[in-house]
């Protein structure tokens, strides 16, 4: 760490924080209590989400997972189980790129068949993953995107 009129770069790995300030005074070391050198070298992994109790979960909740699942693999392409899982802005995207794509290239349907591989992909995630992992992900957590 460099002192002075310097600029003083802190991360705080507990807090996984990262600071910024200007260091004025010549006189004392600017180290912050909760961390020592080592800690602050040393990579950060990432968080896990919190936890959220399953039980919580209700019926409807877990029943999006089949419906959106089937409708990511019949109609990816348009976006519908955006739609059905309440993510408009996605979907709107997914639905937008389909059918301009395939007018802009006069029918060609390119960027549909990219909007139905990623539909049929999203698809195949919520089918394959447990009740309580897709409603903690995409219902709870709402992960737009895989």
């Amino acid at each position: 760490m460099l002192s002075g009129n310097f600029i003083i770069h802190n991360y705080h790995v507990r807090r996984n924080t990262y600071t910024r300030s200007i260091r004025t005074d010549y006189t004392r070391d600017v180290r912050t209590a909760d961390t020592t050198p080592a800690e602050a070298a040393a990579p950060v992994a990432p968080q896990p989400a919190p936890a959220v109790d399953p039980s919580e979960f209700t019926k409807e909740q877990k029943e999006k997972k089949l419906v959106s699942g089937l409708l990511g693999i019949l109609l990816g392409a348009l976006g519908i189980h955006k739609f059905y899982l309440g993510y408009q802005k996605e979907g709107i995207i997914m639905l937008v790129v389909s059918v301009v794509g395939t007018v802009a290239l006069c029918g060609v349907p390119f960027a549909a068949f990219g909007m139905g591989v990623v539909g049929l992909i999203e698809g195949i995630l919520y089918l394959t993953k447990t009740d309580d992992e897709f409603v903690s992900t995409y219902v709870v957590g709402r992960k737009p995107w895989f």
